[in-house]
């Protein structure tokens, strides 16, 4: 029954994702009427692009990738996003980016000031490794196999003994996202740990990533009977994980939403796993206390 279970919330989750990025496929192909009419870009779950030389009120980019070419007269935002900054594009407003990344041209003016909250700038990485990184939370990912290899392990084992109550949990958290950041938003204290939130998903996601390419490296040295010591095994297995990525993103049109729909899988697995931990280690450590 439990399997059962697990099955179609798998199914059900798949079938949501797909919808929302045909959805996002649909909403970023309508016709630019309607955009001039609101003057602004907005996407959830999508694409989109401003128009050189045409000015634009603002673009607010929530899990979705966007290209600013021309001039935008109030803020940029980008949530869980990317961003490129095209050469001769002017932000006569505030740029802020929270757990996202983005590429700025030369030339690129920013008048407001530039918020950066787990996110990072791709304008002085090389093209090619940036292509092959393509999501920020796969290149934490790298650093937490490097350095908490360990940690990783633990995630592992607790995943492979009980992979539907991390899914749920991740899949909880995900939904509850939204309704978090306005709870805290209407507290007083609550607002000073907003900025804390995005951190708290961002780390879950990559270790998503992490664990997945330590599942990997440990298949392909039991497989081939290799010694390969960690961390090299796990950095190897999140390797052939990219190049898989890559190739099913050669088939048109499904296979770029196959890739991304994995990758929320495995965001929400992580997502599940890393709070799961952290809540059986508050709990842990507030039983020691009460016991002394």
């Amino acid at each position: 029954m439990k399997k059962i279970c697990f099955s179609s919330l798998i199914i059900l989750f798949l079938i949501v994702s797909f919808s929302l990025k045909i959805f996002s496929q649909m909403n970023s192909s309508e016709d630019s009427s309607s955009e001039e009419r609101e003057n602004s870009l907005v996407r959830i779950f999508g694409a989109g692009n401003t128009e050189s030389g045409k000015i634009t009120n603002d673009v607010v980019l929530i899990c979705s990738e966007g290209t600013v070419r021309g001039t935008v007269t109030s803020d940029c935002v980008v949530i869980f996003g990317k961003v490129h900054l095209k050469r001769g594009s002017e932000i006569q407003g505030d740029l802020v980016a929270i757990c996202s990344s983005i590429e700025r041209d030369r030339g690129v003016t920013v008048k407001g000031d530039t918020v950066n909250i787990a996110s990072y700038e791709m304008s002085a990485v090389p093209s090619f490794i940036m292509s092959v990184f393509s999501s920020w939370d796969i290149v934490l990912a790298l650093i937490i196999l490097l350095f908490f290899r360990n940690y990783v392990r633990g995630l592992t084992d607790r995943f492979v003994s009980n992979p539907a109550s991390s899914f749920i949990a991740g899949f909880l958290w995900l939904i509850g996202f939204i309704p978090l950041i306005i709870l805290l938003a209407v507290s007083i204290i609550g607002i000073l740990f907003i900025p804390l939130v995005p951190l708290l998903y961002f780390l879950g996601f990559s270790f998503g990533f992490a664990v997945l390419g330590h599942m990997i490296g440990d298949k392909i040295a039991s497989v081939t009977g290799k010694e390969c010591k960690e961390p090299a095994r796990s950095v190897i297995g999140l390797f052939l994980v990219l190049i898989i990525f890559k190739l099913i993103a050669l088939f048109p049109v499904l296979g770029g939403l196959t890739v991304e729909v994995i990758k929320m899988l495995v965001r929400t697995f992580g997502l599940g796993l890393f709070i799961m931990t952290l809540w059986e280690a508050s709990k842990r450590k507030s039983f020691r206390s009460g016991k002394k």
